[in-house]
């Protein structure tokens, strides 16, 4: 099974802050060993802006994703990204921030990628994934 990262799960891994830390930095690390894990230009772009929005320095973010980049492959959106994103939105009318969720999961899912590892899963529920 191939699994596609999401930008929530980074963020985490990233942040000592965060109840999740320890939980997000271990298994991706896991996922990475595994080799079956993937993340997209999307989880980058969402990354950086999250940082900066704490404050964190342009130069520790980009760090920080070049090292996500160095653990994780990276699949692009294809041609048939953008029918299978309208199609998910046509499926479960989501509106405002939703619709970047769903064009993660559209670039996923033209790439073979069928699961997603998330802390968002409620998100992901309403797109029908």
């Amino acid at each position: 099974m191939k699994i596609g990262i999401d930008t929530c799960s980074l963020i985490y891994a990233f942040d000592a802050g965060s109840p999740y830390y320890h939980e997000a930095k271990h298994a991706l690390e896991k996922l990475a060993l595994a080799g079956r894990s993937y993340i997209c230009p999307q989880n980058i772009t969402e990354f950086l802006a999250a940082l900066s929005r704490k404050g964190i320095s342009l130069p520790e973010t980009l760090e920080a994703a070049s090292f996500f980049e160095a653990m994780f492959p990276m699949v692009h959106p294809r041609e048939e990204t953008l029918k299978t994103f309208k199609g998910i939105l046509m499926g479960s009318q989501v509106k405002g921030k939703m619709i970047y969720d769903a064009f993660l999961a559209a670039t996923y899912l033209s790439n073979g990628i069928d699961a997603i590892y998330t802390y968002n899963t409620k998100d992901f529920e309403r797109l029908g994934q």
